[in-house]
This record gives structure tokens, sequence and C-alpha cells, in this order.
């Protein structure tokens, strides 16, 4: 039998697989500094007045650019040994934060939400995986202090989960495109007072 010219997703996700006591405590590691900006965001954002999302947000295409230029750092943490994951998931978490903390003093919980969740349901998942990747040659040092040689899957797990946060992050764009800058022009996001 012939082997097939490309690789199968079982043989991509391999690397995933092998290292995945290790990608989880990054993984761990990245959702507590995420949240950890988050909340802080959350309390300094009721106290910065709201201003409406503009619908000049640009297309698609420049959202997607956006988004990844805004998650880069969390990937340098591949050559900074964490050190630019550390401070793109508190900056990233806090941004989020922030916006949610300013739009909860002027929108209801329902309009944040809608205007949150359609696209942040895929951002802020590629942001965690990017920041896992970004930990990554933590863990490749503390593995070979430790003596295992199988750092080269660690490598190739992190190549994984860029490339599904790149997919993340398209989709999140192509949904923060097409609905959530309809959803803030809608009637719905009126603020509390001039209801």
């Amino acid at each position: 039998m012939v082997a097939p010219p490309f690789r199968t997703l079982k043989e991509w996700l391999h690397p995933v697989v092998e290292q995945r006591s290790c990608l989880r405590i990054l993984f761990s590691a990245s959702c507590l500094l995420y949240v950890a900006g988050w909340g802080s965001g959350l309390t300094l954002g009721k106290q910065v007045p709201y201003a409406a999302p503009s619908a000049a947000a640009g297309g698609m295409f420049q959202i997607f650019l956006h988004n990844l230029a805004a998650m880069a750092p969390a990937a340098a943490g591949l050559v900074t040994f964490g050190v630019t994951t550390i401070f793109s998931l508190l900056f990233q978490g806090a941004v989020a934060g922030a916006a949610v903390g300013s739009a909860s003093t002027e929108l209801s919980g329902w309009a944040v939400a809608f205007h949150i969740v359609p696209h942040g349901i895929f951002e802020v998942p590629a942001l965690l995986l990017w920041g896992t990747a970004g930990f990554s040659s933590l863990g490749w040092a503390y593995q070979r202090m430790r003596g295992h040689r199988s750092g080269s899957t660690l490598w190739g797990a992190a190549l994984g989960l860029l490339a599904i946060g790149i997919v993340l992050l398209f989709f999140a764009a192509i949904i923060e495109s097409a609905e959530s800058v309809a959803l803030a022009a809608n009637a719905s996001f009126v603020p509390r007072a001039a209801k």
C-alpha cells in the first residue's frame, strides 16, 4: 500500500498528544495569567467612560491581521522563554476585562455579551493556545534539565498550537467583521440611561 503524499490529522497531532501533560501545565499557566489580567482590567474598566465601537473596524482581512499582530507577542515567548508571553497574556486579559467593565457601566449585560461572545469564543482560545506555545520553550528547557530528550516533539506541538490558533483567529475575524460591527450598530446597544 502506498503512503499518502500528505500527513494525516493523527500524524499532525502526534506531538500534541505525546506532550499533553507538559502542555496541560503550560495551558493552565496561560489561563491563570489571562484571568488575572482580565480581573484587573474589569476593575479598572468600570472607571473608564464607555465609547461605543465604531463601524469603521475594517474588513475581515484587516481584523484578522490586527488580531494576529496583537497576539504575536504571546507566540514570541518561544524565543524569549515565555517573558513576552507573560506580558501579552496579562495585557490582553486586561484589555478584554477593561472593555467588558467599561461597556457594563453603560450597556445591559446581554448587550455586552452579544457584542463580545460571538468572536470572543474564538479569539480567547486562540490567545490561550498561543500562550501555551509561547511557554513551550520553558517546557523544553525544563525537560532538558530533567534529562528528557523528547524536546523536538514539544516544538512540533507548539507549531501545531500556533496553526490551530491561526485558524481560530480567522473564524473570529469573519464573525467580528460580519456580526459584531452590525450588533454594535443595532438599537439594542443603546446605553441604559437613554432607554
